[in-house]
């Protein structure tokens, strides 16, 4: 959890956080932009970002995986595993050879 790679994924997340709950409150909540509660919707957008963000530490408490702020643990994909198109292929399965 103290590591760069965490703190800049768990610091990316509570921006988009930050970014899409002000921008749902602004477009929802007002159709001027001087008439919006701006104090609400900052409010409400540091919340989210804050959720985030604590969503983070313990997702990584909870995977034992102290570089990932994702609460999924899911192993690594290799590039054998993986398609043009970047679609893994045969998910659980073992990767398949000389195709």
């Amino acid at each position: 959890m103290f590591t760069k790679k965490f703190w800049a994924d768990a610091g990316q997340r509570a921006v988009r956080a930050f970014a899409s709950t002000l921008l749902s409150v602004l477009t929802v909540g007002a159709t001027h932009l001087l008439s919006v509660p701006w104090e609400g919707a900052l409010t409400a957008s540091g919340g989210a970002a804050l959720v985030s963000l604590l969503t983070s530490i313990v997702g990584s408490v909870a995977t034992n995986d102290p570089t990932s702020a994702s609460i999924v643990n899911s192993p690594p994909v290799t590039m054998a595993e993986m398609d043009v198109r970047g679609v893994q292929l045969n998910p659980g399965g073992p990767v398949a050879t000389g195709v």
